[in-house]
């Protein structure tokens, strides 16, 4: 009977570390969605997504708590996945653009100019 209740407490606080390290990488991915909140000169919107990701956190865990893992899982995953691709960081939407500049056939020396043979309407 002991050790039942010592692996239930185990793995609640298991559970519950997990949850909580999923917050970290899902508030900066909220905030990217909400707008900017200013209230005086503080910027409230990490704030706010901080808490929307507690809170989406705590009701999962409360709803499917043995999905906790797994989706932790997942979102180190797609991180380690970003961070091996490079696909991390405000640099990343520059990269984007340039690469359809390059496939429009515009750069930065000719302008806005097409690749021979290829029309696009203006």
């Amino acid at each position: 009977m002991e050790t039942k209740n010592q692996s239930k407490i185990l793995r609640d606080f298991l559970y519950h570390l997990v949850a909580m390290l999923c917050i970290i990488p899902l508030a900066p991915m909220i905030n990217r969605v909400i707008p900017p909140l200013m209230i005086g000169s503080f910027s409230a919107d990490l704030f706010v997504a901080i808490l929307l990701s507690l809170l989406f956190v705590r009701f999962v865990l409360w709803l499917f708590k043995p999905l906790i893992i797994p989706s932790f899982v997942m979102i180190a995953l797609i991180m380690i996945f970003n961070i091996c691709q490079n696909l991390h960081g405000i640099q990343h939407g520059q990269r984007l653009q340039e690469y359809g500049d390059h496939q429009l056939g515009q750069s930065d020396e000719e302008g806005k100019e097409s690749l021979p043979g290829q029309t696009f309407p203006i």
